[in-house]
Formats: structure tokens, sequence, C-alpha cells
């Protein structure tokens, strides 16, 4: 018999982060749900936009531009892998970003965002 493991319903506390000082810095949305003990992991759809640290979801930086943060969540014994994205705008920097590597992703409906 397969058993198919339920997919936990994730949530950003907002839908996008904008970070508008030279270099600066933000940390993702909050992250709600539950994620059953996986293991939380942060990606970034153009680090020529900004960086992001894989395990805290600090958001720096680089380059004006827009790019899209994947929130990955592992699976357990108990649930399902899960994932959501979240949008990240970036502006206040000397130089535009060029085209990053691509990615993929959907952007989440509703919420606010964070103005850092």
């Amino acid at each position: 018999t397969v058993t198919t493991l339920p997919t936990p319903e994730l949530s950003l506390s907002a839908s996008s982060v904008a970070i508008s000082s030279k270099g600066g810095t933000a940390n993702a949305p909050s992250l709600n749900g539950n994620t059953a003990g996986g293991a939380v992991r942060y990606s970034i759809s153009n680090s020529n936009v900004a960086t992001i640290d894989a395990s805290t979801g600090t958001i720096t930086a680089v380059a004006n531009g827009t790019a899209v943060v994947t929130v990955s969540v592992a699976a357990t014994e108990t649930t399902a892998a899960s994932q959501i994205t979240f949008n990240v705008v970036v502006t206040g920097q000397d130089a535009d970003a060029s085209s990053g590597s691509g990615g993929s992703g959907n952007l989440p409906g509703g919420g606010g965002s964070v103005d850092i």
C-alpha cells in the first residue's frame, strides 16, 4: 500500500520584501504553518539582485531589480515537502542588476509588503 503524506499548508507574513538602502539587508517574512520539523531552506532566483543566506533567510541587496525567493520545507516522516515564494524588490543601489539565471515560481497572492 502506498501512502501519500499530507503537504503542509504554508503562508508568509508578507508577500514581498523591499530593500531601499544601499547594501541593505532584510529578513524573510515569517513562515506560518506546521513544518513538522522539516528543514527550512531559502534560495533566490537572481543573485545579481540580492543574495540570501540559505539557512536564515537574511537577504542582502546587490543591485536594483526584482527576484523571487523560494522557501522550501523538507519532507519528514509525516509530511511531504512543500515550498512557497515571495518577491524581493531592491532599489537605491548604484547599479541595476543584469539578468539572472532564470528560475521559476509563482508569486504568492495577498498579503502586504515589508519595507526595510
